[in-house]
């Protein structure tokens, strides 16, 4: 009897040790099984292509993430948004009717998976008699940025990605770049095969022979003053 129940236990403690073996092994390939998928990006947060790796705009993370609109991310500060139209006027009203400036973030394709934004572009008339509904394909003489727009995360920092672009831009045809920074409140200028120059906005900056400004004289001039930390 005694040899009986003693035969009965083992096999109830084995049977029980079975099925908890069993159990972890099902919780474990549950656990294991279910593959997380990468969110696919949509093109429209897409804002240049260099190297033919997409550059998204900056603050894309918020929009994926629902705590920011597209309208959100894609707006100017106060301060972005006066200086380039006070460049805009100021180019408008000095260059000659031979030239022609662009804007709304006109689109330039360098060469294959090779697209990139600009803000202030100067073009002569010439050389884009001719206008499609594609991006443009022709260097512009003078081009003018204003602070860097671009998601910076696959580059080392901003200041690599400005150098990736400059340079391209430069070894496409572009004679001249200017990029303005709001926040450091610095100019950087940039020509082929020379030292590029970094000056304060109260410097005077030649656009071409004979046509130059001053950024804070522009912003003086027309009654705008700056927020002191802004």
């Amino acid at each position: 009897m005694q040899f009986l129940l003693a035969k009965y236990s083992f096999s109830k403690f084995f049977l029980v040790n079975l099925l908890l073996s069993n159990l972890r092994n099902m919780l474990t390939i549950e656990k294991i099984e279910p593959t997380s998928k990468e969110v696919p990006i949509p093109d429209f947060l897409i804002y240049e292509v260099i190297d033919g790796k997409p550059i998204y705009r900056k603050g894309y993370k918020k929009v994926l993430d629902q705590k920011k609109t597209l309208a959100e991310i894609m707006g100017s500060s106060s301060l972005q948004a006066v200086l380039i139209g006070l460049i805009n006027k100021f180019l408008n009203k000095n260059l000659s009717d031979e030239y022609i400036v662009g804007g709304a973030e006109m689109g330039i394709h360098l060469q294959r998976k090779e697209n990139m934004s600009m803000d202030i572009p100067i073009y002569q008339v010439a050389q884009i008699a001719t206008l499609t509904n594609q991006y443009i394909n022709v260097p512009p003489q003078i081009l003018i940025e204003v602070d860097i727009e671009a998601d910076t995360e696959s580059f080392e920092n901003d200041f690599d990605y400005y150098f990736t672009k400059t340079q391209k831009l430069l070894d496409f045809g572009v004679e001249k770049v200017i990029w303005i920074f709001t926040g450091a409140q610095k100019a950087i200028i940039s020509t082929p095969n020379q030292e590029w120059k970094t000056v304060n906005w109260d410097a005077t900056i030649e656009v071409m022979p004979n046509i130059a400004f001053c950024i804070s004289e522009l912003l003086e001039k027309s009654g705008f003053k700056i927020e002191k930390g802004k």
